[in-house]
């Protein structure tokens, strides 16, 4: 096929070849505050009140200068304007630039236009989508913890903490901390113990894991094999959590034994039981701390010095200046984890940050710190932690100084990295776009404003939460048995719609107009039986499923956590959040065939699409022109120009769906550049 002539990979992502060329950092004076009119969301930025952006990136680019001159590297090409523009919008958005925002970079004549940009993209809601999806694959994020409790109100209090308040170690002690009714507004936080609810030295490994870059899950049942931990140190950690519960169990009754309640609870229905344990886990569930501070050493403890079932007290992992602990046990563990004299959880953040930003950490792996692990340039790492502390680890202000360096505006690195070199030193990595970032870039092609379709929220549970609160155990049977009822009757509607759709099919095929009218009209009163009729515990039947849009494609964010097995999405390897940070970028045979047969692929290439209307109201070669800077955020070669043209001659409309269909499907679209 010649379009395949027209995916030019070298010459797209290679550009314009200035070898040791230099440019000034982006920005300039103090960064821009956020929330104006134009951005539409985030607070403002405290911490960049007394930062000088430009300052901090030019000291940044220093530091990398120094490791250039001492190892002979030469930096790559500089970014072009269109390489620019995709790599901040991939980077910081999430996504492609619509055709809309593109074009109002490329024709903004402003000299400080980049950091115009830049400053824009930090305090969007673009940002915080494309955060979010970082956090909930580090945090593990669910729709459905363990299967069992509701994982909304925890993605609602994520994506309001990010909007708002973009610090790690406040977000860090939140959590930690975090307590109360788990579908209370304003505790969503109590997702964070949910997660590994029945599995607490689990949760203490993954925080550690998390927060400080350390791997301690080994000394959980003997001295780690590989690390200095002993399982004792790891006991004396574990007590600062003991105390944490999360109660199970039924509702109680004040007017019956709980032998008499359990009698009647066995005696429901499946439906009914399953509706009453649906009910308790969003009216019951919480996290308390009783106690706490101690920890029993377990039955098969083996090692000298202390007893099996022996009661030991808290202990931090290893001593930090200045770390003087003052409250309750787990204000201990949060105080001592975020403490800037902490050097991990300094590093570990500034690290995933720039790897983040660089396609790969100046420490790597980075979640396995050892006291010997050294970093590519111990003292590029040194200052960028010097720098996490300044802007008081603001992850908007400090990404805001990486991306206003001269390393960040460099070309990809496409060869493998020289001994000793980290992304950076000559040009960040070259990156596969991950899944949410090529997913949302396919929704950023078929919808106009890609920000405005919001999904599920957590509303109606708060709302479900607040009816049902403190009602007696009869009052939660009675209401379990209303939604079960309610789930019936949808189920029995449902099927007559499916019934009433294969009968329409039938009549459209024998082109009977009278038949198909009248069964249109009966599935249009059924839907809109189930949308707004039915029982009266349908309203508390809709707060409990917590629905987002129906049917209308969204960013990865606003969708279920993680997305179904079989989606687009998982297909190009989203984490299935079993694991911390378990997204794969590794190409497959699967990822081929969604992208040149999937379903979502064809409906972006309809008429109807943002990406259709564009080009059906273009004419000539800006089509073909319009297709480029949508698709690949750039302007096609001169050949690339004259070989679509010759592809349209035969037949205009199917070549310009193919030319779209060739270039979503090559390999400079699922490249960052």
């Amino acid at each position: 096929m010649r379009l395949t002539r027209l995916i030019g990979w070298e010459a797209a992502v290679l550009g314009v070849l200035v070898a040791g060329a230099l440019i000034a950092p982006v920005g300039s004076g103090t960064l821009r505050p956020a929330g104006s009119p134009e951005t539409g969301d985030a607070a403002p930025l405290k911490a960049a009140a007394k930062i000088d952006i430009a300052a901090e990136a030019a000291a940044i680019d220093r530091l990398i200068g120094e490791r250039r001159a001492a190892t002979g590297l030469l930096p790559n090409p500089v970014l072009t304007e269109e390489q620019f523009l995709r790599r901040a919008w991939l980077d910081l958005g999430g996504r492609i630039p619509t055709l809309a925002e593109a074009r109002a970079f490329l024709d903004d004549p402003a000299a400080d236009r980049r950091s115009k940009l830049l400053d824009q993209l930090i305090a969007s809601p673009a940002w915080s989508s494309r955060m979010f999806n970082w956090t909930a694959d580090l945090l593990r994020v669910e729709t459905r913890l363990q299967n069992r409790y509701p994982g909304q109100p925890w993605i609602d209090w994520l994506k309001d903490r990010i909007r708002s308040d973009a610090r790690w170690d406040r977000l860090t002690t939140d959590l930690i901390l975090s307590q109360g009714s788990a579908s209370q507004p304003g505790n969503g936080g109590t997702g964070f113990w949910l997660r590994d609810a029945g599995m607490p030295l689990d949760h203490l490994a993954n925080t550690i894991q998390v927060f400080l870059g350390t791997r301690i899950g080994c000394a959980q049942c003997h001295d780690h094999p590989f690390d200095r931990w002993t399982r004792l140190e790891f006991y004396q950690l574990a007590a600062c959590t003991s105390g944490v519960q999360i109660p199970k169990g039924p509702p109680q009754s004040d007017s019956m034994r709980p032998a008499d309640m359990k009698k009647i609870i066995e005696a429901l229905e499946p439906e009914q039981r399953q509706s009453l344990r649906n009910l308790n886990e969003v009216v019951l569930t919480r996290v308390v701390e009783k106690g706490g501070g101690t920890i029993a050493l377990p039955p098969d403890w083996q090692y000298p010095g202390h007893k099996a079932k022996e009661k030991i007290k808290f202990a931090p992992l290893y001593e930090i200046a200045g770390f003087d602990a003052k409250g309750g046990p787990r204000e201990a563990l949060a105080q001592w984890i975020t403490s800037p004299d902490n050097p991990r959880f300094t590093v570990t953040i500034a690290n995933r940050q720039w790897k983040l930003l660089f396609g790969a950490g100046l420490i790597e792996p980075v979640d396995d710190l050892k006291d010997d692990t050294k970093a590519a340039d111990p003292a590029l790492m040194d200052h960028l932690c010097a720098v996490m502390k300044k802007v008081q680890y603001d992850l908007r202000v400090f990404q805001r100084i990486l991306v206003a360096t001269d390393a960040w505006q460099r070309q990809a690195s496409r060869r493998e990295p020289e001994p000793g070199e980290a992304a950076g030193f000559a040009g960040p990595h070259l990156r596969r776009l991950s899944a949410e970032q090529l997913w949302d870039s396919l929704i950023a092609l078929g919808i106009a404003d890609p920000e405005s379709v919001v999904g599920a929220k957590a509303d109606g549970l708060f709302e479900l939460f607040a009816e049902f609160n403190g009602a007696s155990a009869e009052e939660m049977i009675a209401a379990a048995k209303d939604l079960a009822s309610a789930q019936s009757w949808r189920r029995e509607r449902q099927t007559k719609l499916n019934q009433l759709r294969k009968q329409l099919n039938v009549a459209q095929a024998a082109k009977d107009k009278d038949a198909s009218a009248a069964l249109r009209a009966e599935i249009k009163a059924i839907d809109n039986e189930i949308a707004e009729g039915g029982p009266p515990a349908m309203q508390q039947l809709r707060k409990s499923e917590s629905r987002g849009a129906k049917n209308t494609p969204m960013r990865a964010s606003e969708m279920q956590q993680p997305a179904p097995a079989n989606h687009l999405l998982r297909t190009f390897g989203q984490s299935d959040r079993q694991l911390i940070s378990n997204a794969m970028t590794a190409a497959t045979t699967p990822q081929a065939l969604a992208l040149m047969n999937g379903k979502e692929i064809q409906a972006l290439l309809t008429p109807t699409s943002a990406l259709g209307k564009a080009v059906l109201a273009m004419s000539g070669d800006e089509r073909i022109r319009t297709l480029y800077l949508a698709v690949l955020t750039r302007s096609p070669t001169p050949e690339e120009l004259r070989e679509a043209n010759a592809c349209l001659l035969a037949d205009a409309k199917t070549g310009i769906a193919d030319l779209a269909w060739a270039l979503v499907n090559s390999t400079e679209f699922k490249f960052e550049r």
